[in-house]
């Protein structure tokens, strides 16, 4: 017959296989050595699958090199602070919404290049890149650093931002900050509408001027989806289900933007200066928006740029201040 003691230890066995058995989704756990003997032990991991494959990572990982915006947020919402980031695009550093969350952590690339030295010195043990940002030749040379993992699917045309804040929820081991975090996007949303109102009939477009001119932004953007998530509606010029930005607009063709709200942000001193010159074109003091003083100069690091929680958040406070809202938070 067992004692209690016998019983205890065949307890507390089976409780260690049923905790090690509920991880599921594709990631496994392995629990510590030591058992035989080894009293440093190895750190417990767990599998990953991803559009480049399935990489064991820490299950605690303390140095992380973030790649790409939308992982970067998510890492931050998350409360980890990496070891390395990538910059944005056309900036040396990351979006300024977020800059000073991540001050002094060195860059290690760009969205389109990587800098492997710089990575290797930061001596990670677990690298994340949005997907689209790698090829298997750059997967390897990272993976030779680091366990790397990717986030999203890098063939998809748009990202939908809840279901890109639950990817990257999984790949970083946090599932339970996914889920809070888009059930506190969901709700700022909610209480946005309720002070909005009914904008069905109010159709809208994102504009980012370059020093040559405007491009209207596609729907499938993150802040595309969440002004269609607030009500509004499109222009069939940008009204796709995918995310980047639609065809350069000559000034001969804005009346492709003719709506009741006009969001535009510029890129540089050089578009601020080509902006001006359109303002005293008919084409553009011709628009609706223009004529019932419904344009507004927005950021275009949270209307044009960032993908994540975090840039979510901070977009919809930034337009309940441009509309001058008042939410409850």
């Amino acid at each position: 017959m067992f004692g209690k003691t016998a019983w205890r230890s065949l307890a507390l066995g089976v409780a260690a296989m049923l905790a090690l058995s509920a991880c599921g989704g594709g990631e496994t756990a392995a629990a510590p050595a030591g058992d035989g003997g080894d009293k440093g032990g190895a750190a417990a991991t767990r599998e990953v699958t991803h559009t480049l494959g399935t990489t064991k990572v820490p299950a605690d990982p303390k140095r992380v090199v973030v790649l790409g915006d939308q992982t970067l947020d998510f890492a931050v919402a998350a409360g980890i602070k990496p070891v390395g980031i990538s910059s944005t695009r056309g900036l040396s550093g990351p979006n300024p919404y977020i800059a000073d969350q991540v001050a002094g952590v060195p860059v290690v690339g760009n969205l389109r290049e990587i800098n492997y030295e710089a990575v290797a010195k930061t001596e990670p043990d677990m690298i994340v890149a949005v997907g689209w940002l790698l090829d298997d030749a750059s997967y390897k040379q990272l993976s030779g650093i680091a366990p790397t993992v990717t986030t999203g699917d890098p063939k998809a045309e748009i990202e939908r931002w809840r279901e890109d804040i639950v990817e990257s929820g999984r790949v970083f081991g946090k599932p339970d900050v996914a889920t809070r975090l888009v059930g506190e996007i969901e709700d700022k949303i909610k209480k946005t509408k309720e002070v909005l109102g009914d904008v069905k009939d109010e159709k809208v477009v994102l504009i980012r001027w370059a020093d040559s001119g405007p491009t209207p932004m596609l729907r499938g953007m993150q802040a595309g989806q969440l002004l269609s998530e607030l009500g509004y509606s499109w222009p069939s010029i940008v009204d796709k289900e995918a995310g980047g930005h639609g065809p350069a607009l000559s000034l001969e063709r804005l009346d492709e933007i003719d709506v009741d709200h006009i969001f535009v942000s510029t890129l540089n001193p050089a578009a601020d200066k080509s902006l001006e010159e359109a303002k005293t074109q008919p084409a553009w003091t011709s628009l609706k928006a223009v004529k019932e003083n419904r344009v507004k100069t927005v950021r275009n690091d949270l209307w044009n740029n960032s993908p994540g929680p975090l840039a979510a958040k901070a977009f919809l406070d930034d337009f309940a201040a441009q509309f001058k809202l008042t939410v409850a938070q």
